[in-house]
């Protein structure tokens, strides 16, 4: 079973000021569509995603590199692998800041399932060592060097570095010249980066039986050809006369715009976790935020067709985003209602201020019944009226708070 056509892209999160986007718009490429793409886009996908991920409120920049770099295992053999472009996909943020999903896309010319597999694992590791027109450095200085102004990536005192995580995430299509056996396994392998053969194995660290169901329960299967599996940090596809680098059509399909799904899906996670940390810092921005991020990119359905929305499904179901939702829900909905309670409260203090003040002019409004009750000493009236409607405000206000706490 030998490797025909492959993608392989890592990815990760960086936090971005519009500094740095007045840079990118001066170094790498905007991304554009034509006319007949997007056409095509309009007739299978619904507007709302289109305008999220095809316009230009939010930036894609792209750059060819076409830079051979030579990656180093931990006891030294070399892995020769071709980076072939860099996407960089921009979000606004609620402030002056973007969210920036940056991408890697290497060209793995590597037949053997065993040796593509041990590369793309190294590819992950932000410490993997690289060598490039024979420097050397470690994975992560050289894509922050090479394209952030040596920015430092990875920032754990940011709410986007911490949800990054220890390692890149990867979206890998593999097309074998030939049907394959085990496919759920090599899926498994693949999508957490475990050596190949290690559940045939029986290796250490293979999973058990129940794990490794409960994980295919996010395998995307819709044609014999090929399946799919979503995890947290990955998707991966593999199958036979599904993918070809050559057929524009194929390559477009999985290289672009399925590729964007699993972006999408992957910023919606992102910023639905950011929103849920700082919900303890500003509950009232923390809700807005999230009613605003709700009403803009949750989507039921993003295509006509049903592959992309299968593959929006899968991805949407693997990262959990529903879970997020309903627990951003029931914060809002919780602090909606404490936000009400103290609004009736406060306008009930301002009634009752109202009451007193009312109650004090009363005597003024009232000064013909000294007439008619025949008292022309103002003294004396004063000390029957006051005291009468003192008395009388005390008795409501016990008899509202008794009330209250019964």
């Amino acid at each position: 079973m030998m490797i025909s056509h492959s993608i392989f892209k890592t990815i990760n999160f960086v936090e971005l000021d519009n500094k740095f986007v007045n840079y990118c718009q001066k170094q790498f490429d905007l991304s554009s569509t034509s006319s007949d793409v997007f056409n095509f886009l309009e007739y299978v996908y619904y507007s709302e995603y289109i305008e999220i991920m095809y316009s230009k409120e939010n930036f894609h920049f792209e750059k060819k590199i076409n830079n051979d770099l030579i990656i180093f295992n931990k006891d030294g053999l070399s892995h020769n692998v071709n980076l072939n472009k860099f996407d960089l996909f921009l979000f606004k943020n609620y402030n002056d800041t973007y969210t920036g999903i940056y991408c890697l896309d290497y060209i793995i010319d590597e037949t053997d399932i065993s040796i593509f597999s041990r590369t793309s694992g190294l590819l992950r590791g932000y410490d993997t060592k690289i060598q490039f027109n024979s420097k050397k450095s470690t994975l992560l200085e050289f894509i922050s060097n090479h394209f952030f102004l040596g920015q430092k990536l990875n920032n754990m005192k940011n709410d986007l570095g911490q949800f990054s995580g220890y390692r890149l995430k990867h979206y890998t299509v593999l097309d074998f010249d030939n049907p394959v056996s085990e496919s759920d396994e090599l899926l498994y392998e693949l999508g957490i980066g475990a050596p190949v053969g290690s559940i045939s194995d029986g290796a250490l660290l293979s999973p058990s039986d129940s794990y490794f169901n409960y994980i295919l329960k996010n395998k995307l299967s819709c044609f014999k050809n090929y399946t799919g599996l979503s995890l947290i940090d990955s998707f991966t596809i593999v199958g036979s006369k599904n993918y070809d680098r050559n057929c524009y059509f194929r390559h477009s399909s999985w290289d672009s715009h399925y590729f964007r799904i699993f972006i999408f899906n992957q910023f919606l996670k992102s910023r639905l976790q950011i929103i849920a940390n700082s919900f303890s810092k500003d509950q009232k921005k923390s809700r807005d935020y999230f009613e605003d991020c709700y009403s803009k990119y949750y989507l039921n359905k993003i295509s006509f067709r049903f592959l992309p929305n299968e593959i929006n499904k899968t991805i949407f179901k693997s990262l959990e985003i529903e879970n997020d939702i309903n627990y951003l829900k029931t914060r809002a909905d919780s602090y909606s209602l404490k936000f009400n309670e103290t609004q009736q409260k406060e306008q009930e203090f301002l009634l009752l201020c109202l009451s007193i003040l009312t109650a004090l002019e009363i005597p003024i409004h009232i000064e013909g019944i000294r007439d008619i009750i025949g008292i022309t000493n103002y003294n004396i009236y004063n000390s029957i009226i006051y005291p009468s409607i003192l008395v009388l405000l005390f008795t409501t206000f016990f008899i509202k708070f008794r009330n209250k706490k019964m």
